[in-house]
């Protein structure tokens, strides 16, 4: 699961992008989904599932749930709802493709790449490797939560990190730092 994948032009869809061209040429069949519209690259080994708060601004309730989530109690989260749509998608692909063996890979941010990985990990019981570019909880770019939100993001971390079979971090320091707050890893 990688919300930004190329062509889209965001910092964070590279890291996804060379992970599954490295794992194809070491003989791996790789498949991403992502809320980047891929459509106009078919040699890429992607599927675009469009995120619905931004495919379809303030339609639905849905829409307005995601809205209060994101301006009250995880400013800056993306990808709520768009976690659901991705794993039905993960489902659909994997019913199409029975009896391979399958590890589940999702990088951060946005949150929604995690909440996928975990419904697909929980469903399938497949490995699932969780990717920290950034640090979900003691984010030195959040300045603006509250003690609140500070502790929503805390518990979501520890959440995933100890439901995820494997934690990578992006940095030493970022390493270091799981490392600290979650000896087990």
């Amino acid at each position: 699961f990688a919300y930004h994948f190329p062509p889209e032009n965001a910092i964070g869809a590279v890291r996804p992008f060379r992970f599954c061209k490295y794992l194809d040429r070491l003989g791996y069949q790789s498949h991403a989904i992502t809320a980047a519209d891929v459509r106009s690259q078919p040699d890429l080994k992607a599927e675009y599932v469009p995120d619905p708060f931004v495919t379809s601004p303030r339609k639905g309730s849905g829409w307005q749930v995601e809205r209060f989530i994101r301006k009250f109690l995880l400013p800056g989260v993306t990808g709520t709802r768009w976690a659901i749509s991705a794993y039905r998608a993960a489902l659909k692909f994997l019913q199409q493709h029975p009896g391979r063996r399958l590890t589940i890979f999702s990088t951060f941010p946005p949150l929604g790449t995690h909440l996928a990985a975990f419904l697909l990990a929980r469903k399938t019981h497949c490995v699932w490797i969780a990717d920290f570019r950034d640090p979900l909880a003691d984010n030195p770019g959040n300045t603006e939560l509250t003690g609140f939100q500070r502790e929503i993001l805390r518990r979501l971390e520890r959440f995933f990190v100890n439901r995820a079979a494997c934690v990578i971090a992006n940095t030493d320091g970022a390493e270091a730092k799981l490392k600290s707050t979650y000896p087990v890893l």
